[in-house]
């Protein structure tokens, strides 16, 4: 049959979500469909929309959070109930790869805040992302999970814009709606908890009259970055207006233009680095591996048989190495992919670690290989040198 309707309409999912264009010339249902997708990373089904092919890359990245409203179940079959509000449909939003995960129903956002960088990281490997404008906005339950995600992975977001939310650290996953809520309301923000993100651009939004997440959530975290409008800190209080107000807020005209004009400082040694799928902060970054081979080797002296104990000694940046990254096939699942990785990393460095605690000992003296002492001989040296070369 044919379906006709009183205005052009985009199709979103295959549930047939039909949302009106506003301007004549946006894409068609059939360019909107090209250019979304969607998938399943750590534990979240998502949505993402990629701008038009005349946009320049690397692309900017939007990640946003819906609200209480719109989580779904576990199989991802409602996923399409992402699309219900936020950015979609806002001008200026086109430019960005709009990524919008979906909270699983009875759960909040702040609990998967280490899953949010994840997920993020994911898209910074797979798609032509610009690592230095990633943002993120959420409305009501993600606006609480917007402020979760920036504390949770440091040095991931450009700028935030959180709406008719409040400030919260991650929380664990026993904590229950109404005691996230009540934090808005009666919670202090601590100057120590919100220090890191005090030199991150952040506009917040809020309606006076809201009886759902008290605006006292977002003056609180207002006041806690300076309390003063500024080029990075911004806050906009609508009057007599009660929790909805982020159809508002998104059509703000300078919104997008703003996230835009804040970029990270990216360092010249490649960008951003990803390991076991979350992005790295630029300090993060910078530690060479050649750093990583000397610390390997002082802790496998004290004991070879407790290589397992150098993956939380040494940090994500040193176990995934460059030359990991250009072997790694782009079908295989992302976890697996990361384990394969980690395994690699492992049998070469127990190898190294192997070799030097046998061949110098503690003082960094090398031991003679004759019975009277002296040096070791040329062909020990060449001897020594292929066994590496062949490891």
């Amino acid at each position: 049959f044919e379906l006709r309707l009183p205005f052009r309409c985009k199709i979103l999912d295959a549930k047939q979500v039909l949302l009106p264009l506003d301007k004549p010339g946006q894409m068609n249902a059939r360019d909107v469909q090209a250019r979304e997708t969607r998938g399943y990373v750590a534990g979240l089904h998502f949505h993402v929309r990629f701008p038009c092919d005349d946009q320049p890359k690397p692309w900017p990245l939007l990640l946003f959070l819906h609200g209480a409203g719109e989580r779904g179940d576990a199989a991802g079959t409602d996923s399409w109930r992402v699309f219900q509000h936020g950015p979609w449909k806002s001008p200026g939003s086109e430019c960005f790869v709009l990524l919008a995960p979906q909270c699983p129903s009875s759960c909040l956002w702040p609990a998967f805040a280490t899953e949010l960088g994840e997920i993020v990281g994911y898209a910074l490997k797979h798609w032509p992302v610009d690592p230095a404008r990633v943002y993120a906005t959420g409305l009501s339950l993600g606006g609480f999970g917007v402020w979760a995600a920036a504390s949770a992975n440091p040095g991931m977001f450009a700028a935030l814009v959180p709406i008719c939310g409040a400030f919260t650290l991650p929380v664990s996953h026993d904590v229950g709606l109404s005691a996230l809520l009540s934090r808005s309301k009666f919670a202090a923000v601590k100057a120590e908890e919100i220090a890191p993100l005090r030199e991150l651009p952040v506009w917040l939004f809020h309606g006076d009259r809201d009886k759902t997440v008290d605006i006292n959530g977002s003056k609180a975290a207002f006041a806690a970055l300076g309390g003063r409008p500024s080029p990075h800190l911004q806050m906009t209080i609508y009057k007599d207006v009660g929790h909805h107000c982020w159809k508002a807020a998104y059509s703000t005209p300078d919104l997008y233009t703003w996230m835009l004009k804040h970029k990270q400082d990216i360092d010249a040694s490649g960008g951003s680095r990803i390991a076991n799928g979350s992005l790295l902060g630029v300090r993060e970054r910078s530690r060479s591996r050649d750093s990583a081979d000397s610390r390997i080797v002082d802790i496998a002296r004290r004991d070879l048989h407790s290589m397992q104990a150098l993956l939380p000694a040494l940090g994500p940046a040193e176990v995934l190495s460059e030359e990991d990254d250009d072997d790694d096939s782009g079908d295989e699942d992302t976890e697996d992919m990361h384990r394969k990785q980690v395994a690699r990393w492992m049998r070469t460095h127990i190898r190294r670690a192997h070799l030097a605690s046998t061949s110098t000992p503690r003082g960094g003296v090398a031991e003679s290989s004759k019975p009277g002492g002296g040096a070791p001989s040329r062909d020990t040296e060449r001897e020594r040198g292929e066994k590496r070369r062949a490891e």
